[in-house]
């Protein structure tokens, strides 16, 4: 069966995850993804919370499975030449190295497409490419920290970061749609281009709506941070506390559902309630008599189980959810059914779930490609097919090129 990038090789100058995880993706839909590491030592994703028996880490599988690699140091001009002439045979190169590191080694843009000038040479870096910070370092917690989320999670007394990589993979999701996009470009019209996005960037465009609502109405409700609920709705949509734990539920999905979610509360007396009555109250409103709302929700859901009000609320059709930890969403038949989380046979672990893709198509479905790569395994075979010889390879060993 074909898939939609079988043909299409990437080069893949990235590190952590941000960069990395848009080559598993790019591989799972066919690319041939090779992965430049540093030799000897490789990258650090290498290095972060080994498993036990396990040759890999969790941080570097996510982000490397599917891969080709192949080691080089690329302060030396043979190693150089090497990329050179992989540019020369490939239609991606993805980095995300701090804007001006690439270049100094002589591996920019306009290096690379001397080789290659319908090359799409794509750059997930942590500020993006212009401005006064383009050349700054960055991290995930960073971003998150500079592009405003941690200023609307936790409390005003404890703000909070995410507790998971969302600015690194929102960088990665950003990163992977210009690569398409720019593939598309090139396949529809012939030409090549640099992409550019970044780990700020992808925050902004994770919080499109919630900044939208603060340039459109001047200001953020208050409070101003999400904790139970979401900071730019009124109360209701959030988290309850039950009577033996705590559900998610959307109580203002569609409004003609309010008078079923009352009945189901047994609080009809909220039915065309003026205040708090989204059919009838006006968002303001709702957001002034917000706490009202919360107190009358926290005491009634109260009085039933979390699976008892599961089922309750599904049988009105509230979007509603029970609050699943790790080990419910791996196992999860939802997850597994739509490729969500796949299994991999891991050296030293035997099978194993691990998170897969997000995206299904119908006629070219997605699959990986395979486990990931150690250090340097396929640096023989890459530097044969580019024309090398065996004793050009011993040399370059020798001269600690590779």
């Amino acid at each position: 069966m074909v898939r939609p990038l079988d043909g299409i090789r990437v080069i893949d100058i990235t590190s952590g995850l941000n960069g990395p995880c848009c080559g598993v993706w790019l591989s799972d839909y066919g690319a041939d993804v090779i992965k430049i590491e540093t030799r000897l030592i490789g990258e650090y994703g290498r290095r972060v919370a080994p498993v036990p028996n396990s040759d890999f880490t969790p941080y570097f599988t996510c982000a490397n499975r599917g891969k080709k690699d192949i080691t080089l140091d690329l302060t030396k001009e043979k190693a150089r030449e090497v990329v050179y002439k992989l540019a020369e045979r490939s239609d991606v190169l993805i980095n995300n190295f701090r804007i001006g590191t690439l270049e100094k080694l002589g591996l920019g843009y306009e290096e690379i497409k001397k080789h290659n000038p319908n090359i799409i040479y794509a750059v997930s870096s942590g500020w993006g490419a212009k401005g006064p910070m383009a050349r700054f370092p960055s991290a995930d917690f960073i971003a998150q920290a500079y592009g405003g989320i941690v200023s609307v999670t936790g409390t005003p007394e404890q703000p909070l970061p995410v507790g998971a990589s969302i600015a690194d993979l929102g960088g990665t999701f950003s990163l992977c749609l210009g690569v398409m996009t720019a593939l598309l470009v090139r396949e529809r019209f012939g030409i090549g281009q640099r992409v550019d996005t970044s780990l700020y960037g992808g925050q902004i465009m994770l919080q499109t709506w919630e900044l939208d609502v603060y340039t459109m109405r001047k200001k953020l409700p208050e409070p101003l941070r999400a904790g139970r609920y979401h900071n730019t709705l009124p109360r209701g949509i959030g988290l309850q506390k039950t009577k033996d734990g705590w559900i998610m539920i959307i109580t203002r999905a569609s409004a003609v559902l309010w008078p079923r979610l009352c009945e189901a509360l047994g609080a009809p007396e909220l039915i065309d309630n003026p205040h708090l009555d989204p059919r009838i109250a006006s968002y303001d409103e709702q957001l002034k008599h917000s706490e009202e709302l919360s107190a009358i929700l926290d005491k009634a859901f109260q009085k039933k189980t979390s699976k008892e009000w599961l089922e309750i609320m599904r049988g009105i059709d509230m979007s509603v959810s029970l609050i699943s930890t790790y080990e419910d969403v791996v196992n999860d038949p939802q997850a597994i059914e739509n490729g969500y989380i796949i299994e991999m046979d891991l050296p030293g672990l035997g099978p194993t779930k691990l998170a897969g893709v997000p995206v299904m198509l119908s006629e070219t479905p997605a699959r990986a490609q395979g486990l990931p790569p150690y250090l340097g395994q396929h640096t023989e075979e890459i530097l044969l097919e580019l024309g090398y010889t065996s004793e050009d390879i011993a040399k370059m060993r020798e001269n600690e090129v590779i």
